[in-house]
């Protein structure tokens, strides 16, 4: 589930300045080594996340999968991160984007996206060197998805997103999850 998505195309303004600002703020080269449009695992990404000495929400750069023994684990079960050993020392992080990518079982791509241009991807993040890495969140897949694949990310409103951030409920968070709401398949 989720082993890509777009993180911008030409018709979000939104993600436009997002993009104008972090290149404003980053070193040339720490720049061009983001993925700015179709994003795979082990590339660095744009984040948000929140600052722990200003409780500001701010924007830092990311490294997609925790790596392993046979190659990265990319998505986690929301069910069961939270009381996972394995995540204990993760801090929260939301991943912006236009959409996502799922494959159905005879491999055809099927892109998700919503009415609003942008969805924010819950996330849990780990400090490391030189790049903190992160995981997306999945919940069980509702429709359209369902169709597709048995899992979905965890998507979240501008203000669920920021609320997760700040620390909100873990469940409660987690339950807010506006897939059902606003996703619609599109086949490419």
């Amino acid at each position: 589930m989720c082993g890509r998505y777009l993180f911008f195309d030409e018709q979000n303004a939104q993600m436009q300045r997002l993009i104008s600002l972090v290149k404003e703020k980053l070193p040339k080269q720490t720049f061009e080594e983001l993925s700015l449009f179709e994003v795979f695992p082990t590339q660095n990404v744009i984040a948000y996340v929140l600052d722990s000495s200003t409780k500001e929400v701010g924007v830092k750069i990311l490294n997609w999968g925790i790596p392993k023994k046979n190659g990265r684990i990319i998505n986690a079960r929301s069910e069961t991160a939270n009381t996972s050993l394995f995540f204990k020392d993760y801090y929260r992080t939301i991943i912006p984007a236009c959409g996502y990518y799922e494959w159905d079982k005879e491999k055809n791509k099927y892109y998700f996206s919503t009415k609003e241009k942008t969805i924010y991807l819950a996330a849990l993040a780990k400090q490391n060197t030189p790049k903190d890495q992160f995981v997306i969140l999945t919940e069980e897949a509702s429709e359209p998805e369902l169709q597709i694949h048995n899992r979905q990310p965890i998507l979240f409103s501008k203000e669920d997103a920021k609320a997760w951030l700040l620390g909100k409920s873990y469940d409660d968070s987690i339950k807010n999850s506006i897939h059902e709401r606003i996703m619609s398949r599109v086949s490419r």
